[in-house]
């Protein structure tokens, strides 16, 4: 079967901007920023997206161009041996779809209550009330059911259409928050406390390790999504300037989400924090006296939602094509099975913080790093990142030099050893064994026949 083209380079832009920019943009970018230095933090994190963030969104966009497949078939062209890697990827990606979907129905719930939690006492009471309810699990299945109607109708008028809707409406919300956020009295004070440089803090080795976890992070790197999206180009030349306008609009955007809530927290004298305290409890906090504060409550959590939806949507996308490409499951079926699946895992947890915060060590700081390693490995060395930056070089007028193959074979492999070890060395066993079966699944599905 003859496999979907993007209908132009925006299509394949947006869709990589929708995947790339997520919640952590909003809720984590800001607080590693303050924590590290402020503005000096913004050195080793440009450095990072140059040496690792950057080299493998070209290589995995390449791959997808080169191999006209889904990530485990990639792994499997170079020799038949890697595909549990690619599986192992897809699995990874799977498990994080089962929280992170979760997260992003929370963000739902907040969006259609936003007038009200700006108005409780206790937004603190008010998000663990509703944990308590069967609310979490609605949401996160409406979720997956926004994601299944929209992908039923292929990737041009599917995916391609609506990731260009949502991504420029993101844009659009986040910007009007900024604005907000400017105009409000003592804002450029706080921006300049909480962004005041502090280059001491460059000579903490956990602060450059952040700056990389970070950016390897935020690029949804090791993912497959990034791979199958480059099996969808038609044009060898857009690989280098839509992968470096993807990491700067990345980039861009958590600098102003990071702008925006240093204005708003400053204004109220609240420090800033990461994760469910900033979304669920500080921002309702640090607007509640603010005029006009239903409407900017209700603009942020939109935000949030669609951030983590284009997300969600995408990586959808990667595991439904890899069942395609794989064992030829038409794509609709593909779609209403594995949606119903991911229905199912997701209402088992939607409400569970402690299994959320265990799905995500396993999954984001242990499995994450180690499959971006194997990656680094293979096309730095096994493919040859000479023979990628040549093919790169063929279509752009941007031209990689010697750097690029210093990145991937050292420089990255490196960085992404030291994140995956600082990840292993509070590893469980239970932790262990999860991890260890998932590999063993993967080498079970990649020598099924298709």
């Amino acid at each position: 079967m003859k496999r979907e083209r993007w209908g132009s380079s925006l299509g394949f832009l947006s869709a990589a901007i929708g995947s790339a920019i997520g919640i952590g943009n909003v809720w984590r970018f800001n607080y590693i920023l303050y924590e590290n230095g402020g503005g000096a933090f913004l050195i080793p994190y440009l450095i990072a997206l140059l040496t690792l963030g950057i080299p493998l969104l070209l290589v995995e966009i390449w791959s997808g161009l080169w191999s006209r497949t889904s990530i485990p078939l990639i792994y499997r062209k170079i020799n038949k041996l890697l595909e549990p890697i690619g599986w192992w990827t897809l699995i990874n990606i799977l498990v994080i779809n089962i929280y992170y979907t979760a997260i992003v129905g929370w963000f739902l719930f907040y969006t259609f209550h936003s007038f009200e939690v700006v108005k409780v006492s206790d937004s603190e009471k008010f998000f663990y009330n509703f944990l308590s309810t069967n609310y979490p699990s609605l949401t996160g299945a409406l979720i997956w059911i926004f994601c299944m109607l929209i992908l039923s109708l292929g990737v041009r008028k599917g995916l391609e259409r609506f990731s260009m809707i949502f991504v420029s409406l993101m844009w659009i919300l986040m910007l009007i928050l900024l604005f907000r956020a400017l105009i409000s009295p003592g804002a450029f004070d706080s921006i300049y406390k909480y962004l005041s440089v502090d280059f001491s803090k460059l000579s903490n080795w956990n602060v450059w390790i952040t700056a990389f976890g970070q950016v390897a992070f935020s690029l949804s790197i090791a993912m497959g999504i990034m791979p199958l999206f480059g099996s969808y180009l038609n044009r060898k030349k857009e690989i280098v300037p839509n992968s470096l306008a993807t990491a700067f609009a990345d980039t861009s955007f958590s600098l102003i989400s990071a702008l925006t809530i240093f204005s708003f927290l400053g204004i109220v004298g609240l420090q800033p924090t990461e994760g469910f305290a900033l979304a669920f409890f500080t921002f309702p906090l640090a607007i509640a006296e603010m005029p006009g504060k239903e409407i900017f409550s209700f603009i942020f959590f939109l935000t949030l939602t669609i951030a983590g939806f284009t997300s969600v949507l995408t990586s959808f996308e990667a595991l439904i094509a890899s069942l395609n490409d794989k064992f030829r499951i038409p794509r609709k079926s593909a779609i209403v099975l594995l949606g119903l699946f991911l229905i199912f895992l997701t209402s088992l947890f939607a409400n569970d913080l402690n299994t959320i915060k265990f799905l995500d060590k396993i999954t984001g700081t242990i499995s994450l790093p180690l499959i971006a390693l194997i990656e680094c490995l293979i096309f730095g060395w096994l493919v040859g990142s000479t023979k990628i930056r040549n093919e790169l070089n063929k279509f752009s007028r941007i031209k990689l030099g010697i750097y690029f193959d210093i990145s991937l074979k050292i420089i990255s492999p490196l960085v992404l050893f030291v994140l995956f070890s600082l990840g292993l060395k509070f590893i469980t066993p239970i932790e262990l064994l999860i991890i260890s079966l998932i590999i063993i699944i993967s080498f079970f599905i990649s020598f099924r026949k298709s």
